[in-house]
């Protein structure tokens, strides 16, 4: 399978004409529509650790560029050799590739894969780094893909390491290709996330505890105390409603007590009448009438009036 290069913006630049110090690298021009292994045929005399070609943007097409990385610094001179040599009835134009500078970050002892395929798993990262021994671990980040339930590389992978000289090796496979994909790598500096494994704990155990701390942050009083939760309150007639009712009759001062007593017959005697009126109801009889009030007395000073206007005037015939 063609591991698929890198879609560069430009690759357009001057290319040193004398080898660079520790250049493991080469740049191969006009190789039209060469494949992976096309490359590798030409150079069959080298070592080659990855090959990288460079595709159009637009087209997905190779662009005649190929990048090749080699594991030592001699084995660039032997590719060298070939400069100028036919590849598909084409003379091939080689350059130098400038090395790139990464200095280990401080304590750095592992290193990120990323642009890896869906169906990456462990062991092809650990045949990425055949031969660094020091590998002491490597997890592939993966999750569960939507469309078919089926868990899947998310296209990055960490490993780690216990030598340096290992680690900055890993580094140096940066290009190479992990089931036909060409990956980048590069150092990992973000500390590692633990996965918390806590066994739970049953429901019941759980709230007994809480409880129990809250009891007791409630006798210290201090600025360790445990504050209490605002959750349900207890049903009556259970053993943990008991305790809470004492204390509220503890709190409450005589004024309060007797404002709830009040309270008390109020509602009770609102629910008697309630049943007397339902069993009136029940039983088709009227409801009971207020008697009415007798008709007021006529005042002393009517009285003397009327007395008066039957003195002074005659009745009439």
């Amino acid at each position: 399978m063609q591991a698929k290069g890198p879609i560069a913006k430009s690759v357009d630049r001057d290319f040193p004409t004398d080898k660079p110090k520790g250049c493991v690298s080469l740049c191969l021009k006009n190789t039209g529509d060469a494949t992976q292994a096309d490359i590798r045929t030409f150079l069959k005399d080298c070592t080659l650790q990855s090959v990288r070609i460079v595709m159009n943007r637009s087209t997905d097409m190779p662009r005649g560029i190929v990048f090749v990385d080699f594991p030592a610094t001699e084995e660039v001179d032997k590719a060298m050799a070939r400069n100028g040599k036919k590849l598909n009835g084409v003379a091939v134009d080689m350059l130098y590739e400038a090395p790139k500078e990464r200095p280990r970050p401080e304590g750095c002892m592992s290193v990120a894969v990323k642009k890896l395929g869906p169906h990456t798993t462990e062991n092809q990262v650990r045949k990425l780094f055949k031969g660094l021994e020091s590998i002491s671990e490597v997890r592939v980040i993966s999750r569960v893909d939507p469309e078919d339930s089926e868990r899947k590389c998310t296209g990055l992978a960490f490993a780690e390491f216990t030598e340096v000289a290992d680690v900055e090796a890993a580094v140096r496979r940066d290009g190479m290709a992990v089931r036909g994909q060409t990956v980048f790598i590069c150092y990992e500096t973000k500390a590692k996330k633990e996965r918390q494994t806590a066994t739970p704990e049953p429901a019941g155990n759980n709230n007994k505890m809480k409880r129990k701390e809250q009891l007791d942050g409630g006798e210290d009083g201090g600025a360790g105390a445990v504050k209490k939760s605002k959750g349900k309150r207890p049903q009556a007639g259970t053993a943990e409603a008991a305790p809470r009712k004492e204390k509220e009759k503890e709190k409450l001062d005589p004024l309060q007590e007797k404002e709830k007593l009040e309270r008390k017959r109020a509602r009770e005697k609102r629910k008697r009448d309630l049943r007397k009126k339902r069993k009136r109801d029940a039983a088709g009889e009227a409801p009971e009438e207020a008697p009415e009030e007798a008709p007021e007395a006529p005042s002393r000073k009517k009285k003397k009036k009327r007395k008066a206007s039957d003195d002074g005037e005659p009745d009439a015939v």
